[in-house]
Parts: structure tokens; C-alpha cells; sequence
């Protein structure tokens, strides 16, 4: 657990993670003289005191962490297997139930650890802006019983997601976006139904159901805003009591906690001990691995891409561009259901009516490219394959370049057509939709190269994706145009966005060649 923990200490993802940590925690506690406030009831500023500020960005935090934590951790596995470490393990007498422990452990400590340094920024934003002394105690009780749940859970689920092969890949990735979701959804729905939250509280891994009901309580149902939100100056002040953590409060929150043990259970009964029949080609064992599985069900379909490689041969093309042809057509051929999706895809597009294609249909097709796209860019890191790939003089000085425009043809072999019938009935959003493809294809290719952990991207992308679907129709999220409320300067703004993060990789690509090779 000790090596594990300095391990994952050591890598520059942690040391940027507690970099965004802190400004995270400047923008969740916003200065009143700007017209905006952490918490406000009915339009009332409540009073920054110890309470106020711990309740809301433990309970913010602990939201923030389900989600970005299970990204940060769910790949120790994954790591033991590439680094070949694992095997070494498998032949120690350690037992699975050790070992496995150990690894939630060393999640429990890192999650812990990132729990800490987010309250101490939080601290810190106290004596700068509240309005009331700083009480340590009051912090490390609320923050110990939002957080403890959260830490257990996401140790825990992680292990169950790394060690079941329907899981542990990209696929994973994303259906754990949808169960954070759910967690996130669920207290809110209960709450606006009008239904207690009781039940709910003893599985609350985040702590939001027991925060609302603290809230609700002490504002006798008032309307309660979270999180940055303007208030009325002309209202009085309202001040919030200290929290009372009674002994079901607390008694809910161990059992919260304790969640972790079922999920332990069934990590181990997955675990395979990093057998090499099951675990060291489970992403292309069709007897494991479900996507293999379904992949070469349709692999003879990957036969209709042969004719398209000679368009690569074409004499007088750039060597760059021929990359390109080529990275896009290896995509298809090595996952022949993306295929069928891009088919299945292109005759809804063709046959429903624009405004279901607008409403509907792209919002499912910008999520189904984040399992597509999130590979592409580390592909040839997690296959060893970099340095021989560098050997390629057009490869070598135009990496980014190439790699864009491949996750470029691929987002355009999914928005093609929408984009074509959008052009002709309404150019507005068809141009809308054409900066959100050159978006999503900037930041898978950001996500990737920035980390070199295809993670970064679906974490990134899917939490934007939450935020463009509960934004209000926000003009400023309509990347694509879903809504019909991108501006010019919104669509030059993410078309802008999309150049810089190429650039940047352009520029971090060649430190690299100079630093490495």
C-alpha cells in the first residue's frame, strides 16, 4: 500500500490535480462584492461562517471527487499489467484478498489525501473571505463525514470496474459517468417529489441527501441556491447555525461506508490474479472481453475499408495527409462496431426530421465519440509502438497535426451528414456543429497527449457533456448547436479553443522529441 501510495504521489497528474484543487476552491467560495455567494435562500446572502463554507464545498467536493477520483484511481491494475509488474505479484504468496486490499487502501489514502488538501484550500479561502472565525474543528468534523463515504466508495468500485472484463476498458469509463449521474440525480429527484430522503441516506455515498436535508431544515424549505450564485443586495444577511451531527446522522454515514465491503466482494471474486490466459490479451480475447467478443462477430466488415487504403497510395499527396487516411481507416478496421454505429448513425440522420436529428440525435452521437475517440491519440504509447513510429520523418515532426486530423475524418464520419442537412436548412447551426466536431476532436487530442491516459479525455468531455445538458440551454455551452443559441462569438470562441489545444500539443510534442528522443 506504502509503495502504491508513493507511487501514484510522484506523478505529475497528482501535483496538477492539487494545482486544480486550488483554483477550484478560489471559484467555489466567490467574493459578495462581486454580487455573487456561495449559498443563498430566497435571494438572501447567508453569513460566510465556518459551517456555511464546509457544508457547501465538502458536499461540492465530494460531488467533484466521486467523479474525477474514480478517473484518477481505476487504473492501478491496468498499470500493474503494463509495467509487468503484476506477473511478479501473481507469483508471491500474497493472497488475492491482501493484495486487493492493499490496493483500496492505497486508493483510500490518495482520495483521502486529495480530501485534505482540498479542505486546507478551503481554509485558506475562509480567512481571505469570510465573515467569521475560522473553526478548524467544524471543518474537519463536516468534511470526515461528507467525504469518508466517498473515499470508500470510489476506492471500492474502481477495483469492481478494473477487475471485470465488461468493464475495465472505455466502455467502463463511460457507464461510470452514467452511475455518478444517477447518484448525483437521485436525492434531487426524491426531494423535488416531495418524498423523504431517509432511506436514501444510508447508501448516499456523496453526501448531498444529508446536506439538503440539514439546508432544508434549518431555512424551514425556503429555495436554497449552491455554488457561486448572485443574491439580492438589498435582502438582510441570513446566518446559519452550527451542524448538529446526531447519532443517525452519524450512524448513516458509517453505513454509507460501509458499501465498500459488498463492492470489495465482488472485485475479488473478478479478480483473475493477472492471469495471462484471461487478463494479458482481455482486450482482444473474445472469450473475455464482451466488445472483442462483438468485434469479431463483425470483423468481416472491416473488409469493406481494403478498397479505401489505396486512396492513402494516391500519387502526390502530402505524407502527412496519407497518416491521416491511414489513422482514420485503422480506426474502422480495428473496432468494426464504430462502423456500424457510423451507419446507423447516418440513415437516422437521413430519414428522421432535422429538428429530431438536431435535438436528439446529436446529443447521442457526441456520446457515443467519447469511447470512440478517447484511444486514438495514445494508441501507439500503449502499444510500445512510439519510438518506431517517430522513425517516420512525416510522423515524427507533424505528431499532432496528424493525430487531429484523424480524430477529425472519424468525428466527421458521425456528423457528416447532420452536418450537410443542417448547412442547407439552417447554415447557423450547421456551422455550429462544424466547430463543436473540430472541439471534441481538440480535446480528445488534448486529453490524450496532455496525460497520455485516454481517461483524461472521457472524464473532461463527459462532465462538459453534463453541463451542456443541465446548463439551461445556455447559449455560452451550445458548442454544437444543439439548442440553436451559439452566437459567431461563441462558435469562433470554441473554433479559437480548438486551435489553441492543437497548438499546445504541437508545442508539448516537440519539448518531447527534444527532451526524450
Amino acid at each position: 500500500m506504502i509503495t502504491d501510495f508513493r507511487l501514484r504521489f510522484r506523478r505529475l497528474s497528482t501535483a496538477v490535480l492539487f494545482l486544480l484543487l486550488c483554483l477550484t476552491a478560489y471559484s467555489l467560495v466567490p467574493d459578495p462584492s462581486n454580487g455573487t455567494t456561495l449559498m443563498a435562500v430566497n435571494g438572501q446572502r447567508v453569513l460566510y461562517n465556518s459551517t456555511v463554507i464546509a457544508l457547501v464545498t465538502s458536499v461540492l467536493g465530494s460531488v467533484l471527487l466521486t467523479l474525477t477520483g474514480f478517473y484518477l484511481v481505476s487504473h492501478s491494475l491496468q498499470r500493474e499489467i503494463t509495467a509487468r509488474t503484476g506477473f511478479v505479484v501473481a507469483a508471491t504468496p500474497v493472497c488475492n484478498i491482501e493484495y486487493l486490499a492493499g490496493k483500496f487502501l492505497g486508493n483510500a489514502v490518495l482520495l483521502g489525501s486529495i480530501g485534505v488538501g482540498f479542505m486546507l484550500a478551503i481554509m485558506v479561502m475562509h480567512l481571505l473571505r469570510a465573515e467569521a472565525p475560522l473553526e478548524p474543528l467544524v471543518y474537519l468534523s463536516i468534511y470526515l463525514w461528507i467525504l469518508l463515504p466517498t473515499v470508500t466508495f470510489v476506492s471500492a468500485i474502481a477495483l469492481v470496474f478494473e477487475t471485470s472484463p465488461w468493464l475495465s476498458g472505455r466502455l467502463g469509463d463511460v457507464i461510470y459517468f452514467f452511475v455518478w449521474a444517477v447518484l448525483l440525480s437521485v436525492p434531487a429527484a426524491l426531494l423535488a417529489s416531495g418524498r423523504a430522503l431517509d432511506g436514501w441516506q444510508l447508501i448516499d455515498t456523496t453526501g448531498l441527501s444529508y446536506v439538503i436535508d440539514e439546508i432544508t431544515r434549518q431555512t424551514q424549505g425556503k429555495e436554497v441556491s449552491l455554488g457561486a450564485v448572485p443574491f439580492d443586495r438589498g435582502k438582510p444577511t441570513l446566518e446559519m447555525t452550527a451542524v448538529g451531527w446526531s447519532q443517525g446522522a452519524i450512524l448513516a454515514r458509517l453505513a454509507a461506508s460501509l458499501l465498500a465491503l459488498p463492492l470489495l466482494g465482488l472485485a475479488l471474486a473478478a479478480f483473475a490474479r493477472f492471469d495471462p490466459t484471461r487478463i494479458k490479451l482481455s482486450e482482444r480475447s473474445s472469450t473475455i472481453n464482451p466488445l472483442a467478443w462483438l468485434n469479431g462477430l463483425v470483423k468481416p466488415l472491416a473488409r469493406v475499408l481494403e478498397p479505401l487504403y489505396a486512396l492513402a497510395a494516391i500519387a502526390g499527396l502530402p505524407g502527412w495527409l496519407r497518416l491521416v487516411l491511414c489513422d482514420a481507416l485503422l480506426t474502422l478496421s480495428l473496432s468494426p462496431l464504430i462502423l456500424i454505429m457510423v451507419v446507423g448513425f447516418a440513415v437516422a440522420n437521413s430519414l428522421l426530421p432535422i429538428e429530431t436529428v438536431h435535438s436528439a440525435i446529436l446529443p447521442l452521437i457526441f456520446v457515443a465519440l467519447v469511447p470512440v475517440l478517447a484511444g486514438i491519440p495514445t494508441r501507439e504509447r500503449q502499444a510500445g509502438l512510439t519510438a518506431l513510429l517517430l522513425s517516420t520523418p512525416a510522423a515524427r515532426s507533424h505528431f499532432a497535426g496528424w493525430k487531429y486530423g484523424s480524430l477529425l475524418v472519424v468525428t466527421l464520419c458521425f456528423t457528416a451528414i447532420p452536418l450537410l442537412r443542417l448547412v442547407w436548412v439552417q447554415p447557423s447551426a450547421g456551422f455550429s456543429l462544424m466547430t463543436g466536431s473540430l472541439f471534441v476532436a481538440a480535446v480528445a487530442l488534448a486529453g490524450g497527449m496532455l496525460s497520455g491516459s485516454p481517461k483524461t479525455f472521457v472524464l473532461i468531455f463527459l462532465l462538459f457533456l453534463y453541463l451542456v445538458l443541465n446548463g439551461g440551454q445556455s447559449a455560452t455551452l451550445d458548442f454544437a448547436g444543439w439548442y440553436g443559441k451559439a452566437t459567431p462569438a461563441v462558435q469562433g470562441g470554441y473554433a479559437a479553443i480548438a486551435a489553441v489545444l492543437v497548438a499546445v500539443c504541437h508545442l508539448k510534442h516537440r519539448w518531447d522529441l527534444h527532451r526524450i528522443y
